[in-house]
């Protein structure tokens, strides 16, 4: 008669895919521990999930995330405001406003008082030539945006 294999925790940890450590916890929990004396089959009915823990774990996980991104955020705030990173939202209320006149006020005047005049008696290719100037123009006061904080 062949002898019984021996069940250990490495062998049930290499079957189950768990670790050494959580085989042999969830073994003294069902009271199966050690595992010498017990069936294969009933040890490794003990070593399967419950899935009511398997949902407090993965909740528990969410949770343990969300701290951690939070902490993460308020830590990241910090520092921006420690370095000055930060622009306070009035002042970009504020310049944007004072742009967006100068664009509206530019736009106005060109498209309405100058562009009819300009090019009432032009061919084709000096109507482009003044729509390009135009255009540079709006450019150079988007690139103002940057200059009101100090990017260049």
């Amino acid at each position: 008669m062949k002898p019984k294999p021996k069940i250990t925790i490495t062998g049930l940890s290499e079957k189950s895919g768990l670790h050494r450590a959580t085989v042999r916890l969830r073994l003294k929990d069902a009271g199966l521990y050690p595992p010498a004396g017990h069936s294969l089959k009933k040890l490794l009915a003990a070593l399967e999930p419950d899935p009511k823990e398997e949902s407090q774990a993965a909740e528990r996980a969410r949770l343990r995330h969300a701290i951690i991104h939070e902490k993460w955020r308020g830590l990241k705030h910090t520092n921006d405001r420690t370095e000055s990173s930060l622009i306070a939202r009035a002042i970009v209320a504020t310049a944007v406003r004072k742009i967006d006149a100068r664009m509206q006020e530019m736009i106005s005047r060109k498209i309405e008082t100058e562009y009819p005049a300009a090019v009432a008696g032009l061919d084709v290719p000096a109507a482009r030539q003044f729509g390009k100037r135009f255009a540079d123009e709006l450019r150079e006061e988007i690139r103002a945006m940057g200059d009101l904080w100090g990017d260049n």
